[in-house]
């Protein structure tokens, strides 16, 4: 390898650490208290603990037409962020979409969204504008299966949209149709779970990193995630 080379990989890697610096941590929800970080806009949306770890709780959809939005309404000013977020289907229903919805605006109206189909035996996952049920990119073989939790990661910056599942790049696209708004979740008829949902700020100032302390959890510091 060259010093061209190396110079090349330096100069990625210094671009990649300052995008980790700059963003901020403006959301953090371990579900280990209560929903009131959330505006329930319909459906049993509850609080259980996880039955595949004792002592830990999650979020949980279990029937129809749930949905639900972060409360803080200066969220649906945000533009640049990132959604990271565990979550599993939970079983087979009519449906088995983990559905992260971003750029949230107005009456919840307008949306983008990007969900995950856990599907037998092939998993897809999706990227479109929720409100007008227009799919702009669809991905399969998602290598997720009924009952298994997996990282589920949406970053936003400008027109660019990114999905990641367990880290893997499936989704990257531009769209530019919608350029602020909050964060949450819906579904129709199905049974899935969510876990340490947390969004980052992509345009706010830079931060050291910080410990987070999560009840009946590790502290985490989430300073050094993936961005």
């Amino acid at each position: 390898m060259n010093r061209f080379q190396n110079l090349f990989i330096a100069i990625l890697l210094m671009i990649a650490i300052q995008s980790t610096l700059n963003a901020k941590t403006i959301f953090y929800d371990d579900f280990e208290k209560d929903l009131s970080n959330w505006k329930i806009l319909g459906g049993n949306v509850t609080i259980v603990e996880d039955d595949t770890e004792k002592g830990n709780h999650v979020l949980d959809f279990n029937g129809a037409n749930q949905s639900i939005v972060a409360k803080n309404d200066e969220f649906r000013d945000l533009k640049d962020y990132v959604i990271e977020v565990k979550a599993r289907a939970v079983e087979q229903l009519q449906w088995t979409e983990v559905v992260i919805l971003f750029r949230v605006q107005g009456d919840n109206s307008k949306y983008y969204q990007a969900y995950t189909n856990v599907h037998i035996p092939d998993t897809n996952t999706v990227f479109n504008n929720g409100a007008a049920f227009t799919n702009f990119n669809t991905v399969n073989g998602v290598p997720v299966k009924i009952g298994q939790w997996f990282n589920k990661k949406v970053r936003i910056e400008g027109d660019k949209i990114k999905v990641f599942i367990d880290d893997i790049l499936y989704i990257d696209e531009k769209r530019s149709d919608l350029d602020k708004g909050t964060f949450g979740s819906r579904s129709a008829t199905v049974h899935v779970q969510y876990d340490n949902w947390h969004v980052y700020d992509l345009s706010g100032p830079s931060q050291n990193p910080r410990a987070v302390k999560k009840e009946n959890k590790l502290a985490v510091t989430w300073g050094g995630i993936k961005l």
